[in-house]
């Protein structure tokens, strides 16, 4: 009998279960908890709303958030970002995000929730941080290429996620494309199914955004606030509904995922 892929799923019935991975992305929180985007919305008040929908939903092994916690990288909406994910009860990490202050984030979380690498059963996610400081787009720095490529080369064998703010792939829409990684070949040259690499998180669209390029997996997370339309050519927003995206990463390497949505259309705007 010829041997089984390391991916084959009846080889899971024998090993261990998955790792259930929830990302959240794009809080936008303000500095009053009451306080409204231009768009109208509460975005505090719909953060909690949607951590309600993932704890009724089964609590999950651990949780990523993937930048823009807060709106105008104030301290004390990341007080209020720390105790909303603290009252899960489960483990959680961050990456900052353009609209972020990375320096107030790390002062708040410390380096223990801002690790540059999780491990997570037999699975490495990677935490890449792509801010530019004043700038919508993102990079990816030489310190954060390198430690890429050391992580990669020391053990390439588990299977590994890749997480940062900006996605590097165009997404079809425009203006978003426009504000995304800017230099995308510094992470795609490190990028191998055969490296252990099978998946690419990232936040900043507001989008249910998926997409399998060179077989890996490139996945975009909708906001808990609102979300950006898609193929639009300047921004347009769905102000009705909020997500997030789970994750069951199985010891074998393959990966189940889907999006998860809160309606919020009855809302009473203003």
């Amino acid at each position: 009998m010829p041997p089984q892929a390391k991916d084959d799923p009846d080889l899971e019935t024998f090993i261990d279960p998955p790792i259930h991975l929830v990302q959240l992305s794009d809080f936008h929180l303000l500095d009053d908890p009451l306080e409204r985007l231009e768009s109208g919305i509460a975005p505090e008040v719909r953060l909690e709303q949607v951590l309600a929908e993932v704890l009724a939903e089964g609590r999950p092994d651990l949780l990523l958030v993937t930048g823009d916690l807060t709106h105008r990288g104030s301290q004390s909406a990341y007080d209020r970002v720390a105790g909303h994910l603290a009252s899960l009860g489960t483990p959680w990490y961050a990456i900052p995000g353009n609209h972020d202050d990375p320096h107030a984030m790390r002062r708040r979380f410390g380096g223990e929730l801002m690790p540059e690498m999780i491990q997570a059963g037999s699975w490495r996610i990677l935490l890449v941080d792509s801010t530019v400081a004043g700038e919508p787009s993102g990079r990816l720095s030489p310190h954060a290429e390198a430690r890429i490529e050391e992580a990669l080369t020391r053990d390439p064998a588990p299977p590994t996620l890749i997480a940062l703010h900006h996605p590097p792939l165009a997404t079809g829409t425009a203006w978003l494309d426009a504000i995304g990684l800017a230099n995308p070949e510094l992470l795609m040259r490190h990028l191998s199914p055969a490296r252990g690499i099978r998946g690419v998180l990232s936040g900043h669209l507001h989008q249910d955004f998926e997409r399998v390029s060179r077989g890996i997996v490139y996945y975009g997370c909708p906001s808990t606030a609102m979300q950006f339309l898609q193929g639009t050519p300047r921004p347009a927003t769905d102000t009705g509904r909020g997500g997030w995206r789970s994750f069951s990463l199985h010891p074998t390497g393959r990966i189940e995922s889907r999006i998860h949505w809160v309606d919020f259309s009855d809302e009473v705007l203003r």
